[in-house]
């Protein structure tokens, strides 16, 4: 009697990831938390290909030269219409009038778009397309008629992250935006959210996001995939504190309205000596009228988007990173890269909701700024006492 062995052998799927935002250079959470999924399915041996659907216009020379570098197909798509001035107002006003947000809308309308995708679908014959935001949504019109699966990724609960962008920001016409697009998107949510169908999937970052949604919607378990905070990460670094010029660190961009919230309520909270602690570095994009809210603040130092190599090496010789973000959800996956690289990560409870702070190297504080400044005098004390 003869056995034979049946050598089974990893099956090779194609998977295309559509996006609104480039996902290189990784320097937000959102771009890192994809950049990492897309890494992930290409080790497995998978072919990848990311298309941009680049209404916002976004330099793509770095995103391209990355991709290439690393053997993933890129394609990009440019709108033909300009959203600038009347025409974006305009559109606005039939998006809210079609109960759809913005982008959501704009890709709705956008025929050519419609078009380019299904002809990559037929050319690359994928078996998943993951949507890498809620906003791609009505793309699932023209995937469903390929009979391909779908995959949303959630990299929050959005409604309630465009809900915390309304109580932030100070301007009103933005808060107003994000108040009309929070309630949008409760309507895409619950479309999407309650489909059935076994050719959709969810992806969470959390479970903690997970339960948010599960608590709205009719989801079933086994169309859930848990993310488990899994994001694409240099190994630990070397780390050397600069104690000639000590500094805390904050890697996240004071255009996002929670950061800025955070950052400048904190500097502003009454009887906080900040002479005591050394300066804060605050990376990522700022723009002008930002950067004049921070004029005359003790301190803080806007340096920027930096380099990856620039930001690893304040990674490396800072006294410890912080997070004291109490609403919205910018800097969560800046927290897990931190913590991923073994940096100290001085953080408010609310901004490390759904990360395991277990790690000796995480100090919680409460949600509030003086709790977040006593905790950063006496980490800072202690460092220095061990000299």
């Amino acid at each position: 009697m003869f056995h034979s062995t049946v050598m089974m052998r990893n099956v090779v799927e194609n998977i295309i990831f559509l996006t609104l935002d480039l996902v290189y250079p990784d320097d937000t959470g959102g771009r890192k938390l994809s950049l990492g999924r897309i890494l992930y399915e290409q080790e497995k041996g998978n072919n990848v290909t990311v298309i941009h659907y680049n209404y916002k216009k976004q330099d793509e020379e770095d995103a391209q030269r990355f991709f290439k570098e690393n053997n993933i197909c890129f394609y990009s798509f440019s709108p033909r219409h300009n959203h600038h001035g009347f025409t974006r107002l305009l559109c606005y006003m039939k998006s809210f009038l079609n109960k759809m947000p913005e982008p959501y809308y704009m890709i709705y309308r956008d025929d050519f778009f419609h078009h380019f995708l299904d002809a990559k679908i037929e050319e690359i014959a994928p078996s998943l397309i993951s949507l890498e935001s809620i906003f791609l949504g009505w793309t699932e019109n023209v995937i469903r008629s390929k009979k391909v699966k779908i995959n949303y990724t959630f990299h929050n609960v959005e409604s309630e992250f465009y809900y915390s962008l309304f109580v932030s920001e100070v301007n009103k016409i933005k808060k107003a935006h994000y108040y009309i697009q929070s309630l949008l998107l409760e309507v895409i949510e619950r479309r999407i959210l309650n489909d059935t169908s076994a050719n959709v999937t969810y992806t969470f970052l959390s479970k903690e996001d997970m339960s948010e949604y599960m608590k709205k919607y009719n989801i079933s378990r086994g169309n859930i995939i848990i993310n488990h905070n899994n994001i694409k990460t240099s190994n630990k670094v070397n780390r050397k504190v600069d104690f000639a010029e000590p500094f805390f660190l904050f890697p996240g961009s004071l255009d996002f309205p929670a950061n800025s919230f955070a950052i400048k309520n904190m500097l502003e909270t009454p009887n906080l000596n900040w002479d005591l602690l050394p300066r804060i570095i605050i990376t990522g994009t700022v723009s002008y009228n930002t950067r004049k809210k921070f004029l005359g603040l003790k301190n803080i130092s806007l340096v920027g988007r930096v380099s990856e190599d620039e930001l690893y090496r304040l990674y490396s010789s800072c006294i410890a990173c912080i997070s004291p973000i109490v609403t919205g959800a910018g800097i969560k996956i800046k927290n897990l890269e931190a913590i991923k690289l073994g940096v100290p990560l001085i953080a408010t409870k609310f901004s490390c909701v759904g990360i395991n702070t277990s790690n000796e190297n995480i100090f919680l504080t409460e949600n509030n700024f003086n709790s977040f400044y006593e905790v950063m005098l006496k980490y800072y004390n202690e460092v220095l006492n061990k000299l």
